[in-house]
């Protein structure tokens, strides 16, 4: 049977992992959810995000949505080391959110 402190990381986890997937309008500006543990994990969320094609050849990342257009593209220079270039059309008001994933290193 597991703990109360196993369980609670299991939800925590859980929880932070679907937050990626919740786009929320707040206060006039649309809250665009990403995990920022690492460059990697900045890049596998925006490619986890319903409204966002991916090409993995090129190592580029478009999305065109109500609110926004946007194309990055991302490189890896060596280990630990990351280029991300970004061109980010806004059609409306945009608020980016934070999350990290405290079971994964930062």
């Amino acid at each position: 049977m597991k703990t109360k402190i196993e369980l609670k990381k299991i939800l925590s986890s859980w929880t932070i992992n679907l937050k990626k997937y919740f786009v929320t309008y707040k206060n006039g500006f649309f809250e665009l959810p990403y995990f920022a543990n690492s460059p990697q994990s900045l890049i596998d969320s925006f490619i986890s995000m319903p409204f966002v094609k991916h090409f993995p050849a090129q190592k580029l990342i478009k999305s065109k949505t109500p609110f926004l257009n946007a194309k990055v593209s991302y490189q890896h220079i060596e280990e630990g080391l990351m280029f991300i270039n970004s061109q980010i059309e806004y059609k409306s008001n945009v608020h980016y959110k934070i999350n990290y994933d405290y079971s994964l290193p930062i």
